[in-house]
């Protein structure tokens, strides 16, 4: 069973300095996506009212100059919400409840930026619209945490001369638990990455919708102010990605987890 509900998004914030912002709520109201809209695209995250990420810039930049995220243009914004039942064949239940109220925001440079906002997490996603194949040169995303947390970190394990030799893993680790200011950003990393967080709370980052294995990431972190922390978190491959027919959502997941036992996994989370 699946019911979509359609809505034109009409709650639209202008600053006096022409900001443009949209709010996205789980379907339980708990977590609160704010994307805003100015010469760059950032957002920040709530979930019962405490602050999980400040605003945190992201983009994406491609080979024939353009970069999404950086002076990008809206042209139209609508939200979605979807609820259905998927069949599992290899989990621990029968069916899935997939849950969740999307926005779409559609910009004049032939790209959307598509936000989900479930119970357990917020995910976005770059969308080519246009009739040519691209090529994505780098995307940055940025989490801006409001202090300096512990987090468990998957470095690529072994001894390297340099980072193109940490391309060559198993993808089997084990997980580093540090202050993010501690993070070594001459290792490379990958999903998830899990950041404790004040009052019992845990997010984790991590790419879903994989068609494959995860990619490698390289972590470097900026101090503004002894209390606030900027784990920049920079997808690092050999060689450029060509994404003519992805649909993959390309970023991250954040789960938000109460007082449990901490789990996880190699794979990736949708």
């Amino acid at each position: 069973m699946r019911i979509i509900l359609t809505t034109f998004l009409l709650a639209l914030t202008i600053s006096s300095w022409g900001q443009k912002k949209y709010q996205l709520k789980s379907p339980d109201g708990k977590l609160v996506a704010t994307i805003s809209l100015n010469d760059r695209i950032s957002y920040a995250i709530t979930h019962e009212g405490d602050t999980i990420l400040k605003p945190s810039a992201l983009n994406m930049a491609l080979e024939n100059g353009v970069t999404w995220g950086k002076g990008s243009r809206l042209k139209s914004a609508k939200t979605t919400t979807s609820h259905q039942q998927i069949k599992a064949l290899f989990y621990k239940r029968s069916q899935i409840d997939d849950h969740y109220n999307e926005l779409v925001l559609n910009f004049r440079e032939n790209f959307n930026l598509i936000f989900r906002a479930y119970d357990e997490g917020i995910a976005y996603r770059f969308v080519s619209t246009g009739n040519h194949p691209i090529t994505v040169k780098n995307e940055e995303a940025v989490f801006n945490f409001s202090k300096d947390f512990n987090a468990y970190v998957p470095y690529v394990k072994g001894k390297f001369k340099n980072i193109e030799s940490q391309y060559f893993n198993s993808f089997e680790n084990e997980y580093t638990y540090t202050s993010l200011s501690k993070i070594n950003a001459d290792k490379l990393a990958f999903s998830p990455l899990v950041v404790s967080l004040d009052h019992g709370k845990k997010v984790c980052l991590a790419e879903a919708d994989l068609e494959s294995i995860q990619a490698c990431f390289s972590l470097t972190l900026t101090v503004l102010t002894p209390y606030n922390q900027i784990l920049r978190l920079i997808q690092r491959q050999p060689n450029k990605a060509d994404i003519t027919s992805c649909s993959n959502w390309l970023r991250l997941a954040n789960l938000i987890w109460p007082k449990v036992k901490l789990k996880l996994s190699f794979h990736g989370v949708s």
